[in-house]
């Protein structure tokens, strides 16, 4: 399992830079090189449409974790990705344990990010333009994205 996060490592490697500490993802030059990156999990979080989901690859299994609504518990689906790549058989009733391990690291994960991810950034006005222009942020300076 490699992901976006593996990115700036990886070219750091290639650039004969030491990355960062702040760096959570693993070059993946020893794949180029015929090596194993041994077993990983990989986290994902977001969506197209609709609120943003959260999953967390581990092993064989997939764990999706949907939206935060007050008042109601996030909905757990887990599937056996190997056996299942259309993801059609929710195991989560069936593996309830394995589900909620994987909740727990899951949601333990995005609470440490979410610690590391800094406030909010002031833009000045052409900056914002820009960014606006090409598609990086939406509405007005007066909100947040």
């Amino acid at each position: 399992l490699v992901g976006l996060i593996d990115v700036a490592p990886t070219l750091c490697a290639l650039a004969g830079v030491e990355p960062p500490t702040t760096f959570t993802g693993q070059s993946l030059v020893a794949l180029w090189e015929g090596s194993s990156l041994g077993a990983r999990s990989l986290l994902a979080h977001g969506n197209f449409w609709g609120p943003p989901l959260s999953s967390l690859r581990q092993h064989d299994h997939k764990l999706i974790l949907g939206p935060e609504v007050p008042g109601r518990p996030r909905s757990l689906d887990l599937f056996a990705w190997r056996e299942d790549p259309r993801e059609r058989e929710n195991g989560a009733a069936l593996e309830a344990e394995r589900a909620e391990s994987m909740r727990q690291r899951l949601e333990r994960t995005e609470r440490v990010l979410g610690e590391r991810a800094g406030g909010a950034v002031e833009l000045d006005h052409a900056t914002f333009e820009r960014l606006k222009a090409t598609g990086y942020v939406g509405g007005d300076e007066s909100t947040d994205g």
